[in-house]
């Protein structure tokens, strides 16, 4: 698990402070800001191409889709290390985040099991078929109806191969039942 007051951690923060600024800082919660840069990059009807690169000790954060232009970020790192990466908006907005890595790097997005044989219970409730955990969770995500960003809670049950997924978590409720796992949004 990433500590984001570690000094090996870093936060890329696109849009923060209600969409007007953009930075690089050391974990989330350091106060010392690199490469401020205003300017209003996020748009809350599409999805906009962003990157990020290290190298050579030098973090860099861009927009457009080709690495290593259109820079709107960037410092220099060295001796200190690189361990956990964060990509936040930050105070005063919110964002969804498409993200494509190499297959080496490993997501984390801030889900969180709920213990023992959960599953998802309610009128908005979605079920559909499933092959895996990850099927289920790439449903989830592409659960648009209501939130932009897919869905807050899904289930899943290995067995019947169902995958339950809500965008409301207010109108559903997690309810006890054999066989089920289930993940919420923190």
């Amino acid at each position: 698990m990433a500590d984001v007051r570690s000094n090996d951690s870093w936060a890329f923060m696109i849009g923060s402070f209600a969409n007007t600024e953009s930075e690089i800082r050391q974990s989330p919660l350091h106060k010392t800001r690199y490469g401020e840069h205003k300017e209003v990059l996020l748009h809350c009807d599409q999805f906009r191409p962003f990157w990020i690169r290290w190298k050579g000790g030098l973090l860099e954060l861009g927009k457009g889709s080709e690495i290593g232009t259109n820079r709107i970020s960037f410092h220099t790192i060295t001796p200190v290390g690189f361990n956990y990466g964060f990509l936040l908006t930050g105070w005063g907005s919110t964002g969804c985040w498409d993200i494509e890595t190499p297959l080496d790097i490993v997501l984390t997005s801030g889900w969180k099991k709920v213990p023992g044989n959960r599953k998802l219970y309610g009128q908005t409730v979605k079920g559909y078929h499933a092959e895996s955990v990850p099927e289920c969770a790439d449903r989830c995500a592409t659960t648009t109806e209501v939130l932009p960003c897919g869905c807050v809670v899904y289930s899943y049950n290995k067995l019947t191969k169902q995958c339950l997924v809500v965008d409301e978590s207010e109108t559903s409720t997690i309810v006890t039942a054999t066989g089920w796992t289930t993940w919420q949004l923190m």
